[in-house]
């Protein structure tokens, strides 16, 4: 077994919530800066505690370890897989990949940089139990936090002594182990009534109006995952994964589905419409049509919405709205395009047009053009009659 001298529990109790206050020309120590991450910490663990509860969030099933070389199972062991946890004092456990546990040892340690799976330490041999428990077992996983990265300190003094080292580095870690016991009482059931389970678990005030007292730290740190029914040869009998297991609820699997229907099309009362006209109504049919819909006709077309109506009928709708076309809007066919308040917008090609109006510089412009190619066409004709001569 890996020794664990680098990792150490973490109490449920710690202390009182104190921030460090930082001003200028003051002299920070790394007791200041700790102090501040602490504080953070134990905040987030107490949050996780008494809002979330503890148990485990997904993941982390126990299964039995198979044998590759000869085929079937191994003895004695169980491959504990992914998952996240969280502890009974707020502290989050994550098992990030899978971990091979024997029964037979006093516990495995796994950090975020361990390969996984089974872990050969070539300087430390696997230490066994000298009487291994048999019967029903508990595999528990329990926080631990790891210090890593060990550094060379500057010794304080004018020591000629070698350096020492610290370590620079804090890392969530964890332990799985087997305890013989269930550390707490199972949840109780849900009662008969589904109001008074809303009362018992928190979600319904009580008959005198109050909520329930807080929620008060565990005895011990351990999560139960499942439990392991081992015979004297070390043969899984059998593995129970709801026994003693504790599950927070967690909406991270689920989600609303966001549903919407884009406005559809059906028809349009003008279709035309002509530019420099009078304000016009026009009334507008589809479906999925929404209150404050807007409608958008292109360049030139200004639509006035007040006093504007929509009905809603078996399968279709109507929209009534008025429109005014300015005099000097571009002429032609042009899409529809309809907008519902939530963003759901569609455009429907080539349903409406606009009649250009003819403006007194148009009709100058083409006279002058006719004019123009009468007179491009006289001196052909003059040139045609010298040719003629000539000959």
């Amino acid at each position: 077994m890996k020794t664990d001298t680098i990792c150490q529990d973490t109490p449920c109790d710690r202390g009182v919530a104190e921030l460090p206050r930082f001003y200028a020309r003051q002299l920070i120590t790394a007791d200041d800066l700790t102090l501040e991450q602490e504080y953070f910490r134990n905040k987030l663990r107490a949050h996780n505690r008494l809002l979330h509860g503890w148990g485990v969030v997904c993941g982390a099933r126990v299964c039995r370890s198979p044998n590759p070389n000869g085929g079937g199972y191994k003895p004695w062991e169980v491959v504990v897989h992914p998952g996240y946890i969280l502890g009974p004092y707020g502290d989050e456990i994550v098992i990030d990949r899978e971990r091979v546990f024997d029964l037979r040892t006093a516990g495995v340690i796994g950090r975020p940089d361990d390969p996984g799976m089974e872990m050969v330490d070539p300087w430390c041999s696997q230490v066994y139990r000298t009487d291994p428990l048999t019967g029903d077992l508990y595999v528990a996983v329990k926080y631990k936090e790891c210090q890593a990265r060990p550094v060379r300190v500057q010794p304080t003094g004018c020591s000629c002594d070698d350096n020492s080292c610290e370590y620079s580095r804090l890392q969530d870690g964890y332990e799985i182990s087997i305890i013989d016991h269930c550390p707490e009482a199972k949840p109780p059931a849900p009662t008969t009534t589904y109001p008074a389970y809303l009362q018992e678990i928190g979600l319904m005030e009580g008959p005198d109006g109050l909520l329930g007292p807080c929620v008060h730290c565990s005895t011990e740190p351990w999560v139960v995952l499942a439990k392991v029914s081992v015979d004297n040869d070390g043969e899984i009998i059998e593995i129970d994964p709801c026994e003693c297991r504790r599950i927070v609820i967690s909406f991270g699997r689920y989600a609303l589905r966001c549903q919407t229907d884009k406005p559809d099309f059906k028809s349009i009362d003008p279709k035309t419409a002509k530019a420099g006209d009078p304000e016009k109504e026009v009334t507008l049919k589809g479906a999925h049509f929404k209150d404050k819909m807007e409608v958008y006709l292109g360049k030139g077309v200004r639509v006035n919405y007040q006093g504007a109506t929509l009905v809603h009928n078996a399968g279709e709708d109507t929209y009534k709205f008025k429109i005014k076309v300015d005099q000097r809007a571009p002429g032609g066919s042009r899409p529809i395009v309809l907008i519902n308040p939530d963003c759901a917008t569609a455009s429907f090609a080539d349903q409406f047009s606009v009649e250009a109006l003819e403006t007194p510089l148009m009709s100058v412009a083409k006279s002058s053009n006719s004019e123009k190619a009468l007179a491009a066409a006289r001196p052909r004709k003059k040139a045609t009659a010298r040719k003629r001569k000539q000959r």
